[in-house]
């Protein structure tokens, strides 16, 4: 019996060092990102490259939960009327992942955008600028490949379902707009991203 509960003990604690997380982690990770954009009903598609930079402390021993924060930045492509759109956001992060004996981990990411902003130009109007204040919830499901230990490769695929763009400047012509929520956006999208990690 006191083999068997050994036996248990050695393997629970194989399975859980094979991916153990770091007490500190710094990611980063690149990647594009392809937004749905409503404004008074109409919709319109616009693809990102984004930039992510993330770091987490997992405080809890043999746990796999993680908490942190994120730091985004996208550079639009210029699409019909959109020029020189560029974005950044910044949010609080949780990160659980399923202990396995083997050197690839899967991963679940959710971030919870406290702070961002966008801004942009119309086109052949340089006189012209907008920009919005984001907020949003992003949900995300990975893999971690252990290169070496403490050293690891990273894919996800992250999904934000409801972000909101809300005027904050609207300027047409070099005059200020005063009623701004004409131009409030909701969105939608979804990123593919690659990237890596350094563990302490």
């Amino acid at each position: 019996m006191r083999f068997s509960l050994k036996c248990l003990w050695v393997c629970t604690a194989l399975v859980v060092s094979g991916s153990a997380h770091a007490f500190f982690d710094a990611q980063a990770l690149v990647g594009k990102r392809s937004y749905t954009l409503k404004n008074n009903g109409t919709s319109s598609t616009i693809g990102a490259t984004e930039v992510k930079l993330a770091a987490h402390l997992s405080p809890i021993p043999l746990v796999p939960i993680a908490v942190g924060a994120g730091l985004s930045t996208l550079s639009f492509e210029n699409k019909g009327e959109r020029e020189n759109y560029q974005a950044m956001t910044g949010g609080l992060e949780l990160l659980a992942w399923i202990p396995t004996p083997i050197s690839i981990t899967p991963y679940a990411r959710l971030n919870y955008i406290l702070f961002g902003a966008l801004k942009g130009d119309v086109k052949d109007s340089p006189t012209s600028s907008l920009t919005w204040k984001i907020s949003g919830l992003h949900m995300a499901i990975g893999v971690r490949y252990s290169l070496i230990p403490l050293v690891s490769l990273l894919a996800e695929y992250d999904l934000g379902s409801s972000d909101t763009f809300k005027a904050d400047s609207v300027t047409v012509n070099g005059v200020t707009v005063a009623d701004k929520s004409s131009m409030d956006m909701t969105g939608s999208s979804n990123a593919i991203l690659i990237g890596a990690e350094i563990g302490l």
